[in-house]
């Protein structure tokens, strides 16, 4: 599964023939700087913000502020917890916020997909301990030191699709397992407002005896529908493969982003 998976999302631009997308700023959102859960090489302009909030289950919610400062370089900050939303009176709230930096190396070109590095210590999901080593950890681990390239393409029927793969390491949540993990993704306009995501983590450093996760890595997809110049809503559709050790069914999620020049 995980080798046909990564195969759909690296070969089908070559076996179509598909060709560089430049996509008008004009005319689609402020370009994605993740999928689901894994990020892409896209960043804010300069003196460009945005604001994210994702609401997850168990009551969860979590918001994340970032900004371009540059125009190869973003920082951006997240906080959040579990029990906000509903009737429970124990609200737990993660331990510390979570930090994005991410730096473009290079641009796309008609020949080579735009590469971006960056560390991220936000995961999602409830945080919460790990009974088997007694440490505490997310749902879904944070990409911690990772790298990424992000490819734009036209095909026949659609507006823009763009291609996505990357690899990070861990370096906060790694007290079960500490692999280096690989991921891929695509997202596909149909239209200026309507977008579908696909992602699949292999998440290699989640697989082990005392891990939360089974060993099929977490495959992810979403609908997105801008229907505001700056306003993007997002439904997500998480761990569809079941992956997660004491997984019921599809985990569902709201995410909203709006995002604007300072």
């Amino acid at each position: 599964m995980k080798q046909l998976l990564l195969s759909l999302f690296i070969l089908i631009p070559a076996i179509t023939g598909a060709q560089v997308d430049i996509v008008d700023s004009m005319a689609y959102p402020s370009q994605f700087r993740s999928l689901v859960d894994v990020p892409t090489a896209g960043l804010l302009n300069r003196g460009e913000y945005d604001f994210k909030m994702r609401v997850f289950p168990n009551g969860g919610i979590l918001s994340g502020f970032s900004v371009g400062l540059f125009d190869r370089f973003n920082l951006g900050v997240y906080y959040g917890g579990t029990e906000i939303i509903g009737n429970s009176s124990d609200i737990t709230w993660n331990d510390d916020p979570g930090v994005l930096v991410k730096y473009r190396l290079f641009e796309e070109t008609a020949g080579f997909p735009a590469v971006a590095v960056g560390f991220s210590n936000q995961g999602y999901g409830r945080f919460q301990e790990n009974e088997a080593t007694a440490d505490e950890r997310y749902l879904i681990k944070s990409r911690g030191l990772f790298a990424v390239c992000s490819k734009n393409f036209i095909f026949p029927l659609v507006k823009n699709i763009s291609f996505h793969g990357g690899t990070n390491y861990n370096t906060s949540e790694k007290d079960d397992d500490e692999s280096l993990n690989f991921f891929a993704g695509t997202d596909m306009f149909l239209n200026e407002e309507i977008s579908l995501v696909l992602e699949y983590d292999l998440a290699l450093d989640d697989n082990d005896d005392d891990s939360f996760g089974e060993g099929h890595g977490y495959l992810n997809g979403a609908v997105r529908w801008t229907f505001a110049q700056y306003l993007t809503f997002q439904f997500n559709f998480k761990d569809i493969l079941g992956n997660y050790r004491q997984s019921e069914t599809v985990n569902r999620e709201i995410k909203i982003i709006y995002n604007t020049n300072i």
